[in-house]
């Protein structure tokens, strides 16, 4: 019995050291085997990092944790792959991937330069989305926080931003029918932003009705020169020809149009317009003393003759030569004649003493007076 007990004893331990033998040689086996596959992995990484397979690289040398150098490796092929991907999202034009990725690499090659340039692609592409929604200031606003980005492109669309702005304002005051706050917003850009036919045609439309307002006015106040120019500019708004056209009066006969009431008829004086075809004369008198006193107004056709009667003292002559059309007395022939003073030798006076006297315009057969220009404002 006792025998059979240490037979059984020694099979044990003979099982039980094989058994241990063996799990000792699997666990050598298995460690060798993880050895040969960690080199493997890092001779693998090694390649894919040569051959700039980054993200493979990266998978393996992370994986292998701190054998050998791979910990260096692995940030190595991470930092080539983010590079890699960070170039890949800015040529596609998603400028918020890229700038995660080049701001994450903190001086990797040339990541600084990149990121910046990123981020200015990015504001670049914001404002021109913010164009195309006609957010135009908040377009202007994202392209002038860029310095030396596109300069080129982003002067062209600061223009168009602020032209497209002022256009909208315009259209705004013109469909409030302000037309004169849309004139000074034209006046104001003074051609800076809005040019060519599209300013001439917000012109044209913005100053029509402002002519015809003007014209309107001028014709009140019976300044029917002012308001026949007004209304020529006004063109086809609302009734602007028929009222250009009732600008135009009737011209008076020869005769006296005006004499101070109340004033002296010591003096004759005789006057006579030259005869050239279609050319009328207006004439006006003035008596002066120290300043201009007007005491009468004379209108001749060709070769016409009238007479008015003064009182004796000296005077300023004035006469307008036009055959051009008539304004009425405020605005005479408009700016459609030449308006002289005439000339006593080399004085702008006459000495009026006598009883009568005949006055020659120029370009009667002996004239017997001079001129000197004249401006219609001053006449």
């Amino acid at each position: 019995m006792e025998n059979e007990k240490k037979g059984l004893n020694v099979k044990t331990i003979i099982i039980i050291a094989a058994i241990a033998f063996a799990v000792i040689v699997a666990v050598a086996g298995i460690i060798i085997w993880l050895q040969f596959k960690k080199s493997k992995n890092y001779e693998n990484a090694n390649i894919y990092l040569q051959t700039k397979r980054y993200e493979e690289a990266y998978e393996l040398f992370d994986d292998l944790g701190s054998y050998k150098d791979s910990e260096t490796k692995a940030t190595e092929a991470k930092q080539a792959w983010d590079y890699e991907e960070a170039g890949k999202a800015m040529g596609r034009g998603d400028y918020e991937k890229a700038i995660t990725l080049y701001d994450g690499l903190k001086g990797y090659k040339d990541s600084s330069s990149k990121l910046t340039e990123c981020k200015n692609a990015l504001v670049f592409k914001e404002a021109e989305d913010l164009y195309e929604k006609k957010d135009y200031d908040g377009a202007i606003a994202k392209l002038e926080t860029l310095t030396d980005y596109k300069e080129e492109e982003k002067e062209e669309i600061l223009s168009k931003c602020h032209r497209e702005k002022l256009v909208a304002e315009i259209n705004a005051k013109i469909e409030e029918k302000d037309f004169y706050g849309a004139r000074d917003i034209l006046d104001s850009d003074n051609g800076q932003y809005i040019r060519g036919q599209q300013q001439v045609q917000l012109y044209k439309t913005v100053r029509q009705p402002i002519a015809y307002d003007e014209g309107v006015k001028a014709k009140k106040k019976k300044l029917f020169y002012t308001a026949y120019k007004n209304f020529e500019e006004a063109g086809d708004y609302k009734d602007a020809k028929s009222k250009k056209k009732s600008c135009v009066k009737k011209k008076p006969k020869t005769k006296v149009t005006y004499r101070k009431k109340g004033a002296s008829k010591a003096v004759s004086l005789k006057i006579k317009a030259p005869k050239v075809k279609g050319q009328c004369v207006y004439m006006k008198i003035y008596k002066y003393k120290n300043k201009e006193k007007l005491i009468g107004c004379v209108f001749l056709h060709p070769g016409k003759t009238a007479t008015i009667r003064l009182p004796r003292g000296t005077y300023h002559l004035k006469a307008a030569y036009s055959s051009g059309k008539w304004f009425g007395k405020k605005e005479m022939f408009g700016d459609n004649a030449r308006y002289q003073k005439l000339m006593n030798g080399g004085s702008d006076k006459f000495k009026l003493k006598g009883s009568g006297y005949i006055l020659t315009l120029g370009g009667v057969v002996n004239g017997n007076v001079g001129t000197r220009g004249q401006s219609r404002s001053g006449f």
